[in-house]
Protein backbone atom coordinates (compact mmCIF):
# COMPACT_ATOMS: atom_id res chain seq x y z
CA UNK A 1 0.00 0.00 0.00
CA UNK A 2 2.65 2.27 0.90
CA UNK A 3 4.78 1.75 -2.51
CA UNK A 4 1.45 2.80 -4.63
CA UNK A 5 0.71 5.49 -2.56
CA UNK A 6 3.96 6.83 -2.84
CA UNK A 7 3.99 6.21 -6.73
CA UNK A 8 0.77 8.15 -7.23
CA UNK A 9 1.65 10.49 -5.36
CA UNK A 10 4.45 11.12 -7.88
CA UNK A 11 7.87 10.28 -5.44
CA UNK A 12 8.86 7.45 -6.35
CA UNK A 13 12.53 6.96 -6.43
CA UNK A 14 12.34 4.04 -8.58
CA UNK A 15 12.27 5.17 -12.05
CA UNK A 16 13.97 1.88 -13.60
CA UNK A 17 11.23 1.46 -16.21
CA UNK A 18 11.48 5.13 -17.47
CA UNK A 19 12.35 6.05 -20.87
CA UNK A 20 12.78 9.60 -23.17
CA UNK A 21 10.94 10.43 -26.15
CA UNK A 22 12.05 13.42 -28.33
CA UNK A 23 9.15 15.44 -29.86
CA UNK A 24 8.96 17.99 -32.35
CA UNK A 25 6.34 20.96 -31.66
CA UNK A 26 3.56 21.82 -34.63
CA UNK A 27 4.10 25.44 -35.79
CA UNK A 28 1.33 26.62 -33.27
CA UNK A 29 3.94 25.15 -30.61
CA UNK A 30 2.22 22.10 -29.79
CA UNK A 31 3.40 18.71 -28.70
CA UNK A 32 -0.26 16.95 -28.47
CA UNK A 33 -0.10 16.10 -24.65
CA UNK A 34 -3.19 16.94 -22.12
CA UNK A 35 -1.71 16.74 -18.91
CA UNK A 36 -2.49 17.20 -15.77
CA UNK A 37 -1.54 17.08 -11.88
CA UNK A 38 1.44 18.35 -10.18
CA UNK A 39 1.54 20.25 -6.94
CA UNK A 40 -1.72 21.77 -5.39
CA UNK A 41 -3.27 20.01 -8.33
CA UNK A 42 -7.47 19.09 -7.31
CA UNK A 43 -6.44 15.55 -6.89
CA UNK A 44 -3.23 16.77 -4.37
CA UNK A 45 -0.11 16.75 -4.94
CA UNK A 46 0.63 14.12 -7.36
CA UNK A 47 3.66 13.93 -10.38
CA UNK A 48 2.46 15.35 -13.73
CA UNK A 49 0.59 12.65 -15.93
CA UNK A 50 -0.39 12.42 -19.61
CA UNK A 51 -4.76 12.80 -19.73
CA UNK A 52 -4.39 12.69 -23.18
CA UNK A 53 -2.98 12.16 -26.26
CA UNK A 54 -4.34 14.37 -29.39
CA UNK A 55 -5.20 11.94 -32.72
CA UNK A 56 -2.64 13.67 -34.94
CA UNK A 57 -0.24 14.83 -32.98
CA UNK A 58 3.99 15.14 -32.35
CA UNK A 59 2.76 13.09 -29.15
CA UNK A 60 0.49 10.63 -31.33
CA UNK A 61 2.79 9.99 -34.37
CA UNK A 62 5.53 8.82 -31.30
CA UNK A 63 3.76 5.64 -30.40
CA UNK A 64 5.32 5.52 -26.89
CA UNK A 65 3.21 7.89 -24.93
CA UNK A 66 0.13 6.36 -23.27
CA UNK A 67 -2.59 8.04 -21.02
CA UNK A 68 -1.80 8.28 -17.26
CA UNK A 69 2.33 7.97 -18.31
CA UNK A 70 3.89 10.32 -15.61
CA UNK A 71 5.80 12.92 -17.15
CA UNK A 72 9.07 13.12 -14.86
CA UNK A 73 11.40 15.40 -16.90
CA UNK A 74 10.77 17.92 -19.68
CA UNK A 75 14.85 18.25 -21.06
CA UNK A 76 16.86 18.43 -17.91
CA UNK A 77 13.91 19.88 -15.84
CA UNK A 78 12.90 17.60 -13.08
CA UNK A 79 8.88 18.10 -12.92
CA UNK A 80 9.13 16.81 -9.10
CA UNK A 81 7.34 19.44 -6.98
CA UNK A 82 6.24 21.47 -9.80
CA UNK A 83 2.62 22.74 -10.80
CA UNK A 84 0.60 22.11 -13.63
CA UNK A 85 1.52 25.72 -14.51
CA UNK A 86 4.69 25.49 -13.77
CA UNK A 87 5.36 22.46 -15.93
CA UNK A 88 3.45 24.34 -18.83
CA UNK A 89 5.47 27.37 -18.38
CA UNK A 90 7.89 24.75 -19.08
CA UNK A 91 6.90 23.04 -21.72
CA UNK A 92 6.01 26.56 -23.83
CA UNK A 93 9.33 27.80 -23.27
CA UNK A 94 11.40 24.78 -25.00
CA UNK A 95 12.54 25.10 -28.06
CA UNK A 96 10.97 23.41 -31.03
CA UNK A 97 12.35 19.94 -29.62
CA UNK A 98 11.42 18.69 -26.61
CA UNK A 99 12.81 15.33 -24.29
CA UNK A 100 10.30 14.48 -22.11
CA UNK A 101 11.43 11.30 -19.53
CA UNK A 102 8.61 9.39 -18.75
CA UNK A 103 7.65 6.70 -16.57
CA UNK A 104 4.79 4.08 -18.12
CA UNK A 105 1.88 3.88 -15.65
CA UNK A 106 0.82 0.73 -13.72
CA UNK A 107 -2.09 -1.04 -12.51
CA UNK A 108 -2.14 -0.20 -8.96
CA UNK A 109 -1.37 3.60 -10.17
CA UNK A 110 -3.80 3.49 -12.44
CA UNK A 111 -6.82 2.24 -10.48
CA UNK A 112 -6.02 4.85 -7.62
CA UNK A 113 -6.00 7.67 -10.49
CA UNK A 114 -8.66 6.42 -11.30
CA UNK A 115 -10.56 6.29 -7.64
CA UNK A 116 -8.71 9.98 -6.97
CA UNK A 117 -10.61 11.08 -10.62
CA UNK A 118 -13.94 9.15 -9.43
CA UNK A 119 -13.40 7.62 -13.40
Amino acid sequence: KQWYQRRVRGISDDHSGSFKVTLQKTASGSLGLVIVGGRSSRLGDIGVFVKSVVDGSPAAHSGKLQPWDQILKVNSLNLEGLTLEETLSALKRESSSVTLTVLPTDIATLHQLHLRLNL
